[in-house]
């Protein structure tokens, strides 16, 4: 998994850039890639980021507070150059804010056949999408060219 970066912002409670972040995973060719794989992978991650992040910060956290993971998903108009798209929430425990608190994305999978890999890029922000942060976290993915 390669991380373009998170913007400045993106620990900063408060700031415009707060939890927005752009991801590639680059995939061998041939994996399965699905509404159900993205959802699936989307609640594990998420899951396991929060739990692991309220144990090495040790958090004390009221019984009730984190309410489990929940990923919506919705396949759209495939953009240009990938082979599908899709969208959704992602609704989480802000171990940062200390509060719920709900992920719009976008994934991207492109074919890169001639490399043998698939490009799958999500784009990932609690900003609504007409938010300027989308035009920065659609940037990678802009500029990325399956070519070696």
């Amino acid at each position: 998994m390669k991380i373009f970066g998170s913007p400045p912002g993106w620990g900063v409670a408060g700031s415009e850039e707060y939890w927005s972040v752009a991801y590639l995973f680059w995939l061998d060719a041939g994996q399965k890639i699905d509404a159900d794989v993205v959802q699936a992978s989307l609640t594990t991650y998420y899951d396991d980021l929060v739990a692991g992040a309220v144990i090495r910060r040790n958090l004390t956290i009221p019984p009730g507070t984190i309410k489990p993971v929940q990923v919506t998903i919705k396949k759209i108009s495939a953009e240009p150059d990938d082979r599908e798209t899709y969208t959704g929430t992602i609704a989480m425990f802000d171990y940062m804010g200390l509060k719920q608190m709900t992920l719009n994305y976008f994934v991207h999978v492109k074919p890169c056949s001639a490399r043998g890999h698939t490009a799958l890029f999500l784009e990932i922000s609690p900003k609504p999408v007409d938010h300027p942060i989308w035009a920065k976290l659609k940037e990678p993915k802009q500029k990325f060219s399956c070519e070696p």
